[in-house]
């Protein structure tokens, strides 16, 4: 599966969706740094699949500046629920290649 990084105006408009449950260290494996913090997020990622669908991975209202330790459910926006399907098969696509967790 291929993504890229999504831009604000990408995905302004989205919603919640659902929710994924990942390590900080797993969202940053598959998707690289965080775009965050904004106004009620501390830690965000921004994904445009080959598909054209957005998705946005965010930690609402946590109010923490440090990355949750462990397993955490974390909020998928989009504007469909196929942005959360979308997320999960790209954590379990790099876990299936072994891409190593930083």
């Amino acid at each position: 599966m291929n993504w890229e990084p999504a831009e604000l105006e990408d995905i302004n408009g989205t919603s919640l969706q659902g929710y994924v449950v990942a390590t900080y260290e797993e969202l940053t494996a598959a998707f690289g740094p965080s775009v965050g913090p904004s106004d009620k997020v501390d830690f965000e990622w921004w994904v445009e699949f080959d598909n054209g669908k957005v998705s946005a991975i965010y930690d609402w209202l946590r109010y923490d500046p440090e990355p949750p330790v462990g397993p955490f459910m974390w909020n998928v926006g989009g504007r469909s629920s196929e942005s959360v399907t979308l997320v999960e098969e790209a954590l379990q696509e790099m876990s299936i290649r072994g891409k190593e967790v930083l």
